[in-house]
């Protein structure tokens, strides 16, 4: 949960509508991270009690971006390649943790500027189709449509298809939240907290990264 140094009493709320992954079977959810900014990205989870599936959703407002701004530049609002780092790492890394930070980041800056060859998928938000651009990296898939009017809808995913994937708008009801209305930073912090699965062990598109630096 994104609260970088606020009190307990300072707000933070949604600019546009909430979307949320129509997650299969029983699993938990919960609101990943909330930025502190008027118009706040949103992030929430799902994964199975396993998991062998996981996945994040961020909606993150179009009015959030200064003008020029892209969504998948590094330290854009919602930091949708951030997310995706935090995915992939790892938890039993070696002394070159940092350097492996480094690497990755490079490397992830740099297939977003290419965003335009990604392979597609098809989405359903709401009722209408969409078409989303699909990154693969180390065990992982992050995908961006930019073709709602609002906001930017980003999911990173693992252990689950990222094509015929199906969106809705949520005001918050399974998470304990009323996304229409402001949220108190102590709020969001009684909520429930999950955690992504990230894997044992450096994926191989990770130990590429190392030896070729």
């Amino acid at each position: 949960m994104v609260a970088e140094r606020l009190n307990a009493t300072d707000q933070a709320a949604p600019a546009v509508d909430v979307y949320d992954l129509d997650f299969p079977g029983q699993h938990k959810r919960w609101v990943a991270a909330i930025e502190n900014s008027a118009a706040t990205p949103v992030w929430l989870g799902h994964r199975t009690d396993d998991g062998a599936q996981a996945a994040l959703v961020g909606t993150l407002p179009r009015n959030a971006f200064p003008s020029g701004t892209a969504p998948l530049e590094w330290r854009a609002p919602g930091m949708a390649l951030g997310q995706l780092m935090n995915v992939i790492e790892p938890t039993s890394l070696s002394a070159e943790r940092a350097a492996l930070g480094r690497a990755v980041q490079a490397h992830l800056i740099e297939r977003a500027t290419n965003v335009a060859g990604w392979p597609r998928a098809t989405w359903t938000v709401g009722d209408a189709l969409v078409r989303a651009a699909v990154l693969h990296f180390a065990g992982a898939w992050l995908a961006l449509t930019n073709e709602l009017p609002d906001a930017y809808l980003v999911a990173i995913g693992v252990g689950l298809s990222h094509d015929g994937l199906q969106f809705r708008k949520t005001h918050g009801e399974k998470y304990g939240v009323d996304f229409s209305a402001p949220l108190t930073v102590g709020e969001l912090h009684r909520l429930p907290v999950e955690q992504m699965p990230h894997p044992p062990q450096p994926h191989p598109d990770l130990l590429r990264l190392l030896t070729h630096r």
